[in-house]
């Protein structure tokens, strides 16, 4: 891989009546100052990757990134005024996720963006659980999944190559990238009312999870992260307790407090709270401001 000049972040030009250098991300959340003038407006949010980032299975707009770039007042009250539009009214949404996608895939969707000279760029990512989709039990083989982990971060490469172009973005982009997360909690055990085809799915993600496989391959993500200077968000951690044991109190990651379900019952895909969830989590990191309300 080639050293890569460091992506531009959105902190510092977010918030209305900011003043002084913008800042750019650094993977453990601190910042860097940045060469931008913190007059660039965010005018472009681009969602990449699979199902998972597409929002598969939830109402129209209450996918994570719906309610990021618009929030729904009626539902969410606590984030009124807490949208990507209401910083920047100018903003776009560019929605080229789609289900089944790889990583090959997923440059080919960076790539579709020819640029965005009108201000700064948001990439969403979500990518990793189809490099698997061809041989669903190479998951369970250690070596494989190092290979296939190899593989993805030479497509994140590319995009991330792209994204840096500064003759396309002359503003700037940050890549927003979320890891992988365990709809079995880590305890290897399905939900009890599962079809045929999930059964089979979730049986895989089970081992796939109990095998230590997946906390590998969500390392290497974050390694790639650091030195590219990527924001990785960690959705594995956020998740855990809100699978398939959230009702079980013997569970280390019982939530007492709110033993609520994020999963759809495909073993897959977050449901609407889930992506509520992971909109909170991508708002609180993106934007330096103090969190006024947590779950």
């Amino acid at each position: 891989m080639t050293t890569a000049r460091p992506l531009l972040c959105l902190v510092g030009i977010l918030l209305h009546g900011c003043e002084g250098p913008p800042e750019r991300a650094r993977a453990d959340g601190g910042v860097l100052r940045a060469h931008a003038p913190p007059s660039v407006p965010l005018t472009l949010l681009v969602i990449l990757g699979d199902s998972i980032a597409h929002g598969l299975g939830v109402p129209e707009g209450r996918a994570f990134h719906s309610l990021l770039l618009d929030n729904d007042d009626r539902r969410y009250p606590e984030f009124c005024g807490r949208d990507l539009r209401s910083l920047s009214p100018a903003i776009r949404r560019l929605d080229l996720s789609r289900a089944g996608a790889r990583g090959v895939d997923v440059v080919r969707q960076a790539k579709s963006v020819a640029g965005n000279p009108a201000g700064r760029t948001l990439v969403i990512l979500s990518v990793g659980l189809n490099e698997f989709r061809t041989s669903i039990w190479s998951a369970l083989d250690r070596d494989r999944v190092e290979a296939r982990a190899l593989e993805l971060i030479e497509s994140l490469e590319a995009i991330r190559a792209h994204f840096d172009d500064t003759a396309r973005f002359p503003g700037g982009a940050v890549l927003v990238l979320l890891n992988l997360y365990d709809p079995t909690d880590g305890a290897g055990q399905p939900p009890p009312a599962l079809d045929y085809t999930y059964r089979v799915l979730c049986t895989c993600y089970a081992a796939f999870s109990l095998s230590g496989n997946l906390t590998l391959f969500n390392r290497h993500l974050a390694r790639f992260a650091e030195q590219r200077a990527l924001r990785l968000l960690d959705v594995h951690r956020l998740f855990l307790g809100h699978g398939y044991q959230h009702e079980n109190p013997a569970s280390p990651f019982y939530h007492h407090k709110d033993p609520s379900l994020w999963f759809q019952m495909d073993c897959l895909h977050a449901n609407e709270r889930g992506n509520h969830e992971m909109r909170r989590l991508i708002w609180e990191t993106i934007v330096p401001q103090p969190t006024r309300w947590r779950r």
